[in-house]
């Protein structure tokens, strides 16, 4: 079979080639066939060979079709791969699908991996299951379509792995649209809900699937009694009676069934009819959704309860434990007076139980103890009991042996979740005696319910005790021995289906949000995102921190003070010796000063017209100028505003400075919106002011600068005045001036529960108490009411406001927390915000919290994670995957491309650049943002530009390559100067290209191809530039190996090709980053390009200043060739191509100040420099890189040369000249003077330069020979 029938024309419709069973015969007979397959670069024709194979069977090496199938190594023209490369990797997924479908890749592989994107395109090809999608939950989504997609696989244990998969493959889908909620919004009668499912499911599916979908339609059904029990049957009898399939109608009999048994339960008539609602409405008592879990509860007496905040938790532990005669909450000892106030609310007057609540150790000792119905005993007490021996026997003995306990309530279960606090290690003590003591007298286990929020945190495991608490006889507590048991995440991870099956499907958790319960009648939990533009002077902080080799979440804490208040990371530095040597003495840090305004006053006069005007200010040196020198200042002792304080020992400097007047960009959103809600006269709150917004800031992080001055912690509550470094104060003092005392709260841990509760009943009732509220999340986030009643005293007030000026570490916490405002009970409407800073850790942690809420989802449904995923739930690991979150916007989005590409090499970038994000791909954004409307030749690349145009048309070139040209500087600032050279400007990123053409038409040619695989033909170039674009190039293979073959190495051949394209004489300026080379590194990049690659070196060469500007500007590194021969690549070692610290080779400048922090040297100089010197440390030579005004022509370039020899050309070696230059004209299809500069190389190379040796003969065999080098050259 031919290459040209395996690789069939398809007339540019990329469809599959349906194969005949001849032709699969053919194609497994073909010897050649693997080799053929591997270098074919049809797609769409391989793809169908590929597909008929795999489906066939018989190929020995199925796998291979998948790995061999996007020929890289091929030349396939760049922009049509570019093209090409989605549907490409289509068709790879849909390969790697079948082999999955085939049982062939494992989907705990990572070949699996590269199906994972079939999933959601399966998903949008597909009316139903797209609308599913808005709809179902992640896990039931998951289950659905592994059903689907995997229907003929039979094996239980690969069906459950495949389940795990394919849900996994939905993650980035749902992280994409989800306003993470456990409902995905989408309004859907309950009926359209059940068409949406295929009737197979229902038929077919195996018993997990099955589980789960039965599991939630139950949940679905209830939604349809929240308007009342007798309006719900009469609805879904009606979904029943509608249903025309038999096995739909059948299933939901059976929901239909056990509904009747819910509401045929009995309940205590010690319960009210009717409890407090919402927006002054009652609600009915208990809901059908309460009655649901009370039946539940009934059929073993045990159960878990996860509900949100407010979420009638307590009412239903109440429910379910009412016939008990004495029942002990443990929970935290901040929960303990939610219990009797709740007992007011929904027993009947007269019916109420006794509830007692132990405030301290002394009350182990009354009476209530013993008679009291409901005991709470707080978790704090329980861990002082740990080592407190005489404590812990006393508590035993109140509630043991005294009280003989008959039922238990665990408040908070996720108290207990950490198996080392002393307070898990005696409640697993006192629980087993509490048995014991049940069991001595042949009662049977006692009553459990165990409530929370939050049942996972970290990982399954947090659930551990609370399984074994309630289930003893199933599960065994962490490190404990017993055989035949083990722990309750130990059993769920082996076998994940065990979590859904032991969870939901036996009723061993029940789980429910406010919507559930009280359908439309609930407010739904929304949220605003604010973002937040960091200043360039946060900017250079914020890098400093996150370049300090400390902890990751040392570093995140510091790094979120720097976006609230820098001010916060001051102490916390010094005290951990992190500051960085200072750079300047005090006399030098005012001279900088000086310099940097009179730089900023030259700035004014010369910047481009297009660059907006800016003021002097810590912005403006943040942006152009020296942040080590802003780094100094803050962190400085005798300057206690920084560079602020520093100018004002300047009066003339002072008069043109900006004065900074918040200390971040989010105290000054925080103080816009607190003032846009206050009535001010003369600079003061006006006396006369009423609130009618309140407003709550709540923060998840430590009092210290929060609530309470950083340097006085313990600061009491009178003395506010002392508080002069946190938010309260700023809000208090700075921002509301003249507000009344009573109209602001702190609220920390160092408030006593009674004084926290207080303050809550205070804020719900009374509308000018309290307007204004700073707390840490810690100390009013559990069992409290923050709900605004309607009352009298709030009539004023029409919105509650609650900010979190970041993240908290989870999406139950931030749940949890704005459930404090949202329970029944709320008369107003509340408004939640969230402040990120963009391109930040805030980015990071929205991210966690989606993906924490979703992987919980999840795991909850025995999905198997994956060994990632388990590891993301640890703090330490999220933490990270937190600091490594991806910048969309401005220069942190070019830093962190540029970090991911260095050394990747031209696939690699392809790759990542042709990621999509917000509708564009990376080539785009990188083109965007790196040219910012022109300001990149403010930069450092356009400075190296301006210094690379000065060395390269001092020997006046026709035609110049700008290899790596990106937003083509080069080109730009050639046009610039009234050159007229041609220029042919080539990178793989044509947006970067296309956008510099669009904006200056004149640059010249623009080419779209691999550095390594030029179009140019041979001895086409007088001038090459290729600046800062080696280091992006490939040397090193993943595993720090070099390829044996260093013909094949990426580095290698761009500069082969490089040769290859310059005429003899022709001049190469490479640039580097300052970071790419050292001392040393320089010396052998220097000497493998003499010795191995036709160059020899010329100044200027080495390390490039800027001289133009105070203090002189380092720019990088510049190496100056000449071509004088063709590479000679034998001997080489690719190892003296390397960079710093690329691979295997370790500069000895490595470790120079590793154990100081990092400063980061932002780009600039201050304005474009026209004057440069390069300083070469092998001969300590320094040469100018100035304009052509100032430098003469240094070196022969190929028209010099022509020069030469044709002014010694007698009449018949003018002939012999005529004749050889004709024959280059027609060979190659150049012009008159291109080969006459052709054929002066071809002479000099071949050592003819010497007129007297010429004859007709040895001139043409030199001519034929070269001729035939380039020409073969050309086709390969």
């Amino acid at each position: 079979m031919s290459t040209e029938s395996f690789e069939q024309k398809d007339k540019g419709v990329h469809t599959p080639i349906d194969l005949k069973q001849g032709a699969i015969d053919q194609l497994l007979a073909w010897p050649d066939f693997a080799k053929n397959y591997r270098s074919a670069t049809k797609l769409p024709a391989k793809y169908a060979i590929a597909a008929g194979l795999i489906e066939d069977g018989r190929y020995p090496d199925p796998l291979s079709l998948l790995k061999n199938f996007i020929p890289y190594d091929q030349p396939i023209d760049l922009e049509e791969q570019l093209m090409a490369l989605d549907e490409a990797k289509q068709f790879k997924e849909n390969l790697a699908l079948m082999l999955m479908q085939k049982g062939i890749i494992d989907p705990d592989s990572k070949d699996a991996k590269e199906a994972e994107n079939t999933v959601p395109r399966i998903i949008d090809r597909d009316e139903n299951l797209k609308r599913a999608r808005e709809v179902l939950p992640i896990h039931v989504m998951g289950a659905l379509t592994n059903a689907l997609m995997f229907e003929n696989v039979s094996d239980e244990r690969r069906k459950e792995k495949l389940r795990s998969w394919t849900t996994r493959a939905l993650l980035r889908p749902y992280l994409a649209d989800l306003s993470i909620n456990s409902s995905r919004g989408g309004d859907i009668e309950f009926r359209d809900l059940v068409l949406l499912i295929p009737e197979k499911i229902f038929q077919n599916a195996d018993a997990a699937t099955l589980n789960i979908m039965r599991n939630y339609f139950v949940n679905e059904g209830m939604r349809l009694f929240t308007d009342g029990e007798d309006n719900g049957f009469q609805k879904l009898q009606k979904v029943v009676q509608e249903e025309s399939s038999q096995v739909r109608q059948e299933f939901l009999k059976d929901i239909v069934k056990e509904f009747e048994e819910v509401r045929d339960t009995p309940i205590s008539p010690r319960f009210r009819d009717s409890v407090e609602g919402w927006f002054s409405d009652s609600s009915p008592f208990p809901l059908f959704r309460q009655k649901y879990f009370n039946h539940e509860f009934q059929k073993n007496k045990k159960l878990l309860l996860n509900g949100d905040t407010g979420a009638t938790k307590t009412a239903c532990a109440y429910l379910a434990t009412v016939d008990c005669e004495r029942v002990t909450i443990f929970g935290p000892a901040k929960a303990r007076n939610t219990w009797p106030k709740e007992a007011d609310k929904i027993f009947k007057e007269g019916h109420k139980p006794d509830v007692f609540t132990i405030q301290s150790s002394r009350d182990l000792e009354n009476k209530r103890v013993e008679t009291a119905q409901y005991v709470y005993v707080g978790s704090e007490l329980l861990g002082r009991a740990w080592n407190d021996t005489e404590l812990y026997v006393r508590i035993k003995a109140a509630l043991v042996d005294k009280r003989e306990t008959d039922g238990a309530i665990y408040d908070e279960s996720d108290e207990f979740r950490k198996d080392s606090a002393n307070r898990s290690k005696v409640i697993k003590g006192l629980v087993a005696q509490i048995r014991d003591s049940n069991q001595k007298k042949n009662q049977a286990d006692i009553p459990m319910v165990a409530l929370t929020a939050t049942p996972i945190s970290s990982n399954l495991s947090d659930l551990d005790i609370t399984m074994a608490l309630l289930y003893p006889e199933r599960f065994a507590l962490p490190k404990s021995y017993e055989e035949g048991k083990h722990t309750f995440s130990h059993q769920a991870l082996k076998d994940p289906k065990i979590a859904f099956s032991l969870l939901f499907g036996e009723r061993l958790m029940m789980q429910w949000t406010l919507e559930d319960l009280f359908g439309e009648k609930a407010p739904s939990l929304e949220y605003k995102r604010v973002n937040i533009t960091r200043t360039p002077y946060e900017n250079v902080l914020y890098e400093w921190v996150s370049n300090l080799q400390i902890g990751t979440l040392t570093k995140i804490r510091l790094l979120r003070s720097v976006l609230l208040n820098p001010e916060l990371i001051q102490k916390t530095c010094n005290e951990r010796g992190l500051i960085p040597e200072p750079k300047y003495d005090q006399k030098g840090l005012e001279n900088r000063l000086q310099e940097l305004h009179e730089a900023w006053a030259n700035w004014l006069m010369e910047k481009n017209p297009a660059i907006p005007e800016e003021p002097f200010s810590a912005d403006w040196i943040a942006k152009y100028g020296d942040s080590e020198f802003l780094i100094q200042c803050f962190f400085d002792n005798k300057l206690v505003n920084g560079v602020e304080s520093l100018v004002q020992k300047f009066p003339y400097i002072r008069g043109y400075w900006k004065v900074k007047q918040d200390v971040s960009e989010k105290y000054k959103e925080l103080r816009k919106f607190v003032q846009t809600r206050v009535k001010f006269e003369n600079g003061h709150v006006a006396s006369d002011f009423t609130p009618e917004e309140k407003v709550f800031i709540v923060v998840p992080y430590h009092k210290k600068g929060i609530t309470r001055n950083l340097e006085d912690p313990n600061t009491k509550d009178e003395d506010l005045d002392d508080n002069a470094l946190s938010l309260y104060e700023y809000l208090l003092n700075d921002w509301l001036p003249g507000l009344p005392k009573d109209m602001a709260i702190n609220i920390d841990g160092s408030r006593s529960f009674a004084f926290r509760d207080r303050t809550a009943a205070d804020w719900r009732m009374f509308g000018k108490k309290y307007a204004f509220v700073v707390a840490d999340m810690d100390s009013v986030d559990e069992s409290m009411d923050w709900a605004s009643r309607d009352t009298e005293e709030n009539k004023n007030i029409k919105k509650i406001n609650v900010i979190f000026p970041f993240w908290p570490w989870g999406y139950d916490e931030f749940k949890q927390m704005s459930g404090r405002f949202l329970r029944p009970g709320q008369s107003k409407p509340v408004d939640f915000f969230i402040y990120e800073s963009e391109n930040s850790i805030d980015q990071g942690f929205y991210d966690l919290v989606r993906l924490k809420f979703l992987l919980t989802q999840m795991t909850l449904a025995g999905v198997e994670l994956s060994k990632e995923d388990q590891e993301f739930f640890r703090s330490a690991t999220s933490a990270r995957k937190i600091l490594l979150v991806e910048p969309r916007v401005g220069q942190a989005f070019l830093r962190d491309v540029v970090r991911k590409l260095k050394g990747s090499g031209e696939q690699g970038s392809i790759e990542e650049l042709s990621k999509q994000q917000d509708g564009k791909s990376n080539f785009e954004l990188f083109a965007q943002f790196y040219f910012d409307e022109g300001r990149d030749e403010f930069r450092i690349a356009g400075n190296n530009a301006e210094m690379v145009k000065n060395i390269i048309l001092r020997g006046d070139p026709r035609r110049i390559l700008s290899l790596g040209a990106g937003t083509c500087l080069l080109a730009r600032k050639v046009r610039e100067s009234g050159h007229g050279a041609e220029i042919d400007n080539v990178d793989i990123n044509g947006a970067a290209l296309r956008l510099a053409k669009e904006r200056s038409p004149q640059i010249g040619n623009i080419l779209v191809e691999r550095a390594s695989r030029l179009s140019s033909q041979g001895e086409t170039y007088d001038a090459v530039d290729c600046s800062f674009m080696l280091p992006w190039t490939k040397l090193f293979s993943e595993n720090g190996k070099i390829n044996q073959d260093v013909n094949e190495i990426e580095r290698v051949k761009i500069l082969t090709e490089m040769n290859r394209v310059q005429k003899l004489g022709a001049e190469t300026v490479l640039s580097f980053p300052e970071s790419s080379l050292d001392i040393e590194t320089f010396s052998r990049f220097v000497n493998a390009l003499t010795s191995h690659f036709g160059y020899q070196v010329m100044e200027p060469s080495g390390i490039s200043y800027a001289t133009d500007c105070k203090p002189n500007k380092r720019i990088g590194w510049v190496i100056t060739l000449q071509k004088t021969d063709n590479p000679n690549l034998s001997g080489l070692d690719p190892t003296t191509l390397a960079f710093v610290n690329e691979g295997i080779i370790i500069s000895k400048y490595k470790n120079k100040k590793d154990t100081k922090p990092v400063v980061i040297r932002t780009e600039y100089p201050i304005f474009s420099s026209k004057e440069f010197i390069v300083h070469n440390p092998i001969t300590n030579e320094v040469s100018r890189a100035n304009s052509l005004d100032a430098e003469k022509v240094i070196y022969v370039s190929p028209r010099v040369m022509v020069s030469e020899i044709k002014q010694g050309l007698s009449q018949n070696q003018w002939d012999i000249w005529t004749a050889a230059r004709r024959d280059i004209e027609r060979a190659l299809g150049r012009n008159y003077e291109d080969a006459e500069e052709v054929l002066a190389g071809f002479i000099k190379r071949r050592g003819l330069d010497k007129l007297s040796e010429w004859n007709a003969d040895a001139v043409q065999k030199i001519v034929d020979s070269e001729l035939n080098r380039l020409l073969r050259e050309r086709r390969n």
